[in-house]
């Protein structure tokens, strides 16, 4: 069943802090958020060891959640062409997350 979680970014980024984040301690390390140009938006957050950025392109209608490899020093958004991607979707709907990549999403965050 597939459950709708954002048609912009604060929608996006509460819905990942609650049913995602919320089942260990989190940091957030850095957020900016621009209403005023589309509604674009990213965070980065600190959990178990690893970076989590989400980003929401409202130009373009982009979602994208990539974590860095364990034990990695945050340097700023510019730094993270070796992180993996483990969710990307691009839709004019209001975006759907299924069951099954919210199970891959918390397996790879080693929360399930």
């Amino acid at each position: 069943m597939n459950k709708e979680i954002a048609s912009h970014f604060e929608q996006f980024k509460l819905f990942f802090e609650q049913e995602i984040l919320s089942q260990a301690p989190f940091q957030l390390l850095e957020l900016n958020y621009t209403p005023y140009c589309f509604g674009n938006g990213h965070a980065v957050y600190r959990q178990k060891g690893r970076n989590i950025e989400i980003l929401y392109d409202g130009k373009e209608f982009y979602y994208l959640i990539r974590i860095s490899p364990l034990h990695v020093k945050y340097k700023g958004s510019h730094d993270t062409s070796k992180w993996e991607v483990l969710f990307e979707k691009k839709t004019e709907e209001n975006l759907t997350m299924s069951q099954e990549e919210k199970v891959r999403l918390l397996s790879a965050l080693g929360l399930s």
